[in-house]
């Protein structure tokens, strides 16, 4: 499911139930910020239960996986895969950034 270009724009003057596709993209819209809130590992875990249930349900409907914008980079996309057994990945780990450095020339 991708939530960075939601759903397809459509006519209002062709489509019926007009009221639910404005509803629905709304969800959409909702549930994708949802998933770009970023959460640290001192919060809650009952925080991550809404969205757990979303994806559950997207992954009912048949759907491999969902696709949402990046609260940490400007235009940048995060994926979701429901079953990375699926993929070939190659070795990761988890990383906290803890400092910055940024270096930068005049021009």
């Amino acid at each position: 499911m991708d939530l960075v270009d939601g759903i397809p724009r459509i006519n209002p003057f062709t489509k019926e139930s007009l009221a639910w596709y404005v509803e629905f993209n709304e969800l959409l819209g909702r549930f994708a910020e949802a998933l770009s809130t970023p959460l640290a590992r001192s919060d809650d875990i009952a925080d991550y239960r809404p969205s757990q249930k979303l994806c559950e349900y997207v992954e009912k409907l048949g759907y491999d996986g969902v696709r949402y914008p990046s609260a940490l980079a400007e235009n940048g996309v995060n994926v979701v895969f429901f079953d990375p057994a699926q993929l070939d990945v190659l070795d990761s780990r988890l990383v906290e950034v803890t400092s910055i450095t940024v270096g930068f020339h005049p021009r």
